[in-house]
């Protein structure tokens, strides 16, 4: 929530910077472990498309990258290790476990990706508004590429990291809510969203997306009406954050 919050562009008192600065470095896994940046020197790429629009691609393509990493070690430990792979349940729980905690250590980074495409800015009058990327002020939004592209790549993914992943979890927990305690060994791969929480609040983990995507919207679009609105509703998320846990208090060791 810091590091989320740190995004509004304001002066901060130097303590909630470092606060923020060191949130951010000690991420588990973060987009910037490999950076695309680097790879254009231009606007646009040999291909044509522009380098914005590539980007969001690559980035959403690097989610791929980190499953196959995870596949593939798993793959060499157990042959190492001279297990069978083909048929083992442990093998399989294994790499389902580690594909969930990847998908939850970037479901955040990727919303706010998939958000920054329609982040646009009115370069004209108020009266007749012409708007353009916040991004790349070169891209006029809601016309030719920004349109399809939003459409097409964007609006998918933010709709399956930011409703369908976690709709799926809460689904699967929930069927055995009563079992949390002692779960059955099919439910051994959700363990990392409920395990630490008291058993009624075996949702939590769910709570906790929820304030982390409100912070990500005020960052991505409050911001677009005005920064005192944006800091007006980022305090209203932080206080209701708080007040949320201080009344349930869903951790079984606080």
């Amino acid at each position: 929530m810091v590091g989320v919050i740190g995004g509004i562009t304001i002066s901060w008192l130097e303590g909630l910077k470092q606060a923020s600065r060191v949130n951010e470095s000690s991420s588990f896994v973060s987009t910037d472990i490999f950076s695309f940046d680097c790879a254009y020197a231009s606007d646009s790429s040999s291909s044509g498309i522009q380098k914005i629009f590539l980007k969001t691609i690559l980035s959403n393509l690097l989610i791929l990258i980190y499953f196959t990493i995870a596949i593939i070690f798993w793959t060499l430990y157990f042959l190492v290790r001279r297990k069978k792979i083909w048929r083992n349940n442990e093998f399989l729980l294994n790499i389902l476990i580690s594909i969930f905690v990847i998908s939850f250590n970037q479901q955040v980074n990727l919303i706010s990706l998939n958000l920054s495409i329609f982040e646009c800015d009115n370069i004209y009058r108020n009266d007749t508004p012409l708007y353009h990327m916040k991004s790349d002020y070169d891209i006029q939004c809601w016309t030719g590429d920004h349109l399809l592209y939003s459409l097409v790549i964007a609006l998918p993914m933010l709709l399956f990291w930011a409703i369908i992943f976690p709709l799926i979890i809460l689904r699967k927990i929930y069927r055995f809510k009563d079992q949390l305690e002692d779960p059955p060994q099919k439910l051994h791969k959700y363990a990392f969203f409920f395990r630490g929480y008291k058993k009624q609040y075996y949702y939590w983990e769910v709570v906790i997306f929820i304030r982390k995507l409100a912070a990500v919207l005020v960052i991505s679009l409050a911001g677009m009406k005005s920064i005192n609105f944006q800091m007006y509703m980022s305090v209203y998320v932080m206080i209701i954050s708080v007040w949320l846990h201080m009344a349930k208090k869903p951790y079984q060791n606080p």
